[in-house]
């Protein structure tokens, strides 16, 4: 079973995805986006899913950190945000390097495809 690595510093929106995803991929949960750099070393997922907007680090540092490793530089990355999809934040998550930008509440469908999409091109 394929693993995803899930970053936010909200729990609900956390177990939210988790719900999502745990029927079909070993979930991983991180509040905090510095521990998940650490983490992502350990864990090795197939995929991470990013909050934008977090202290310490906004989800485009995050993305940047993790492309910038060449441990994780093809790490397939979805940001989720709650602005639109022509706003700030979605511009620079993919600018960063995330395959895909997704608004919150993300519909499970929505996820689920963009996923899939993500790690076909693996």
């Amino acid at each position: 079973m394929r693993s995803i690595m899930v970053v936010d510093d909200d729990t609900f929106c956390l177990s939210s995805v988790k719900e999502m995803l745990s029927p079909h991929y070993r979930v991983a949960l991180l509040i905090s986006p510095l521990m998940a750099l650490d983490a992502v070393q350990k864990l090795k997922p197939d995929l991470v899913i990013t909050d934008y907007s977090m202290p310490e680090l906004n989800g485009d540092e995050l993305i940047e950190r993790l492309k910038a490793d060449p441990l994780t530089a093809e790490l397939p990355i979805i940001a989720i945000s709650g602005g639109d999809l022509n706003s700030l934040a979605a511009q620079r998550s993919l600018a960063a390097g995330a395959r895909a930008y997704l608004k919150k509440p993300v519909e499970p469908k929505t996820l689920l495809g963009a996923i899939d999409a993500c790690l076909a091109i693996d």
